[in-house]
């Protein structure tokens, strides 16, 4: 696989990036968390503003890949 000679392609086994690259742990975490916390704080005002059905339970229809991304910019 040489297209380019000035150029070298290693090919990594699986989850070892992480360890070699211990900054991306850290990057991970603060989008993962905020992510989770975005995603909570929509449930939860979802929850609010929509009704309970005749058995008492609450639906989360509506939430869109639109919303996905939304959710990922905030983060």
């Amino acid at each position: 696989m040489e297209v380019y000679k000035e150029t070298d392609v290693a090919f990594m086994p699986a989850n070892t990036i992480s360890i070699l690259q211990p900054m991306d742990q850290g990057v991970n975490l603060t989008f993962k968390s905020g992510y989770l916390r975005n995603t909570f704080y929509k449930t939860m005002a979802a929850i609010d503003n929509e009704s309970s059905d005749e058995c008492g339970q609450t639906s989360l229809k509506g939430f869109a890949i639109l919303d996905a991304i939304k959710n990922i910019y905030d983060s």
